[in-house]
């Protein structure tokens, strides 16, 4: 297949689940728009990943190009096809128009500002885990992502869930109670859940708890000592239907996983809602600084 040219635009090359996703868009779209340029979202990686990706990896699905968002998808036809924005330029597959593309590799944790300084022809690779990256487009970015169309089942949810007085906790558990998920990220535990509803409560007088989960049975035994909770289960949506829902309540309970951190963000356009964050967010002790909003409370997730 033709490979397309890019080189009249910014590439988002996509990697991870949704809420991986959704930052890697967000900053290539916001840097679209600083250079008034063409955007383009590369889910290649989905359908032919590149043999010299080896890293593990929790398998995902490109869910983003179902939520209608602004730029060109490309699959096949994408000049990375197999090929990773990883390689060296001399190591990109001959014939794929890719060796005279420039990449934004992130190189490490946080905002870096030479993000500024890239031009059209740019494809960004890492997960970009930043609001700063984006913080220019964020009134847009919002309007965007409440206006993308819903399922029926995500639509009641939403309904039901804006019309009831709780305070939302999201609580990770599915692939990050894996041995190997779990020492990278960690995992906030039932005593963070409890200080944090106990402080919501004392803000804005709300008792009552809705955790969202994938694991419900796991979860309904594990927090078994609290009171005044319902359980939600969240894979009953689609996933963006769930981060929509979960942005609903009250007050949120986060969970160190960027799913809960784009339920935070877009409960955010209500500032007198207040949202609670896991402290460290990786196992590593990393405190996210540049990924936690500053008005978001943070505790001790252990």
């Amino acid at each position: 297949m033709k490979k397309i040219d890019i080189t009249d635009g910014v590439c988002a090359y996509l990697q991870g689940g949704l809420g991986n996703q959704l930052f890697i868009y967000a900053a290539a779209y916001a840097q679209s728009k600083r250079l008034n340029c063409n955007l383009y979202v590369d889910i290649s990686k989905y359908s032919k990943r590149d043999p010299l990706d080896r890293h593990k990896e929790t398998p995902r699905k490109p869910e983003l190009i179902g939520l209608g968002l602004p730029g060109v998808v490309i699959d096949d036809d994408s000049p990375w096809t197999g090929n990773s924005p990883r390689r060296p330029s001399l190591l990109r597959l001959p014939g794929s128009n890719s060796r005279k593309l420039n990449v934004f590799r992130e190189k490490a944790a946080g905002y870096n500002s030479s993000i500024l300084e890239i031009k059209k022809g740019t494809t960004l690779y890492g997960y970009f885990q930043s609001y700063k990256y984006f913080e220019s487009i964020k009134n847009e970015l919002k309007e965007i992502m409440l206006s993308c169309e819903l399922s029926p089942a995500d639509k009641r949810a939403v309904a039901e869930l804006n019309a009831s007085q709780t305070t939302h906790a999201h609580v990770r558990r599915g692939d990050y109670i894996d041995p190997v998920v779990a020492a990278h990220h960690g995992i906030a535990g039932v005593e963070y859940f409890a200080r944090s509803k106990r402080l919501i409560s004392e803000l804005i007088h709300v008792n009552e708890m809705t955790i969202f989960t994938d694991s419900p049975e796991l979860v309904a035994k594990e927090f078994a000592s609290l009171d005044d909770f319902s359980i939600f289960n969240d894979s009953e949506l689609t996933s963006f239907g769930a981060i929509r829902a979960l942005s609903q309540g009250s007050g949120l309970i986060m969970s160190n996983s960027s799913f809960s951190w784009w339920a935070a963000w877009l409960m955010t356009r209500d500032n007198q809602k207040p949202i609670v964050a896991p402290r460290p967010w990786q196992s590593n002790g990393s405190a996210a600084a540049d990924l936690l909003l500053p008005e978001w409370i943070t505790l001790d997730a252990r």
